[in-house]
């Protein structure tokens, strides 16, 4: 997982052709479990020389406040997203996983640890189609 940390980079990642985007914050035990289902899920997924490389980027909102946060906070709103699930991604505290496709939010995990590897796999497959 690559962590990004400038607005730009941020913003860049929402509007991706294709991408994964990690929502991490560091006050969390939960956000572990689920950075390390996500990590052997994308090793599993690029380890298949038949798929094309995935790459997951993840963005710290420990703060809960600045620009990073208003940056996601604003796309969200922008994807129609309500405001329970805006909560349970943002603060949430479980390491929530958006799929980007095209800057469109196609799906979420909210708490991939407990999703589990297999259903995140299955996600990613009808996701890349």
């Amino acid at each position: 997982m690559k962590q990004i940390t400038d607005t730009s980079d941020v913003a860049d990642a929402l509007v991706a052709k294709r991408g994964l985007l990690f929502i991490s914050v560091a006050w969390s035990g939960y956000v572990a479990q689920s950075a390390a289902v996500v990590n052997s899920v994308i090793a599993k997924w690029n380890d298949d020389p038949t798929n094309d490389r995935l790459n997951v980027l993840s963005v710290d909102l420990s703060d809960q406040q600045g620009p990073l946060w208003d940056t996601v906070a604003n796309w969200l709103t922008s994807q129609d997203v309500d405001d329970q699930l805006q909560i349970r991604i943002m603060y949430g505290g479980y390491g929530a996983l958006l799929w980007i496709l095209n800057g469109e939010m196609t799906h979420y995990s909210t708490y991939p640890a407990h999703d589990g590897a297999d259903s995140l796999l299955g996600t990613i497959r009808s996701w890349v189609g």
